[in-house]
Parts: structure tokens; sequence; C-alpha cells
């Protein structure tokens, strides 16, 4: 069953006209003398309102005010070398409003829907990762987190 996360911990249900944005669509298929590519239809999801389901990925120190969604269930230790080795490719960095960069996220079991912003582009986050797809929540989508 979906976890709808945001709901059950105060978060407005998903806004009904997003994009729906898959994680099968992330990349060009297939994968071409370029190697992989972000897809047209990503792209062309930048700067709209999106809704993606995934896996929270589970951390032994989550950082707060983010977290990262994957097509799969990972779990990351503290003692793994690289993150980014543990992480699938088309791993999301999900944000939090900027007033709630302070917030904790806690963990979410299960298949997690988010709804927020698409932006597509390179981007280095607080703690040196670079991510190139990010989904930047609304104020309301967290109410209740703490």
């Amino acid at each position: 069953a979906l976890s709808q996360v945001f709901m059950k911990a105060g978060f407005k249900a998903p806004i009904a006209r997003d994009t729906e944005i898959r994680f099968r669509d992330i990349f060009r298929a297939p994968v071409g003398p370029a190697g992989l590519e972000l897809s047209d239809s990503l792209c062309r999801a930048d700067g709209l309102a999106v809704r993606l389901v995934g896996y929270m990925v589970q951390q032994a120190h989550a950082p707060t005010g983010r977290f990262l969604l994957t097509p799969y269930p990972v779990q990351m230790s503290k003692h793994a070398g690289d993150a980014s080795e543990n992480l699938p490719l088309a791993t999301v960095a999900v944000y939090l409003d900027p007033s709630q960069s302070e917030w904790a996220v806690p963990f979410e079991r299960g298949l997690v829907a988010v709804s927020g912003v698409m932006a597509v582009g390179r981007h280095e986050g607080p703690d040196g990762r670079v991510c190139w797809v990010r989904v930047q929540l609304g104020a309301g989508a967290a109410r209740g987190l703490s």
C-alpha cells in the first residue's frame, strides 16, 4: 500500500493536477553512446508542480530540511564509504521549504508520495552532494513536523 507520509504526519495531500514523474522516466532509454542523459520529459518538467512516488533513503544520520527518494529501498550505513556509491543513479533530493531547513525528517518505510516543484540541473547541496533532480516542497507540506 502506498504510504502517504506527508498525510500521516499532518501534511497536506498532493495537488491533483501535478505532473506525474516516474523514476523510469528520469533517463533516456536506451542508453546511447554519450552514456546516461536526462530524458526530455524530465527536462520539460523543470519548474512544474510534480508528484513522485518512491522510497525514502534510510540514513544513519539524516540531514535536516531534506531527504533522498529512490526507486527502491536503500539503507545507508554510517560506515559506508562514499554515499553516492550506495545510491541508485535515479536518486531525487527532496527539500523542505527554506523556512524549514532545520527540521528533521523522520524516516518512513514503504512507498512515499511527494508533491512539489521539480528542479532539473546541477545543484550542490549544503553537504557537498551534487544532485541533478530535486523536488522543492512548499511550506504547507511539512506542517506538523519539527
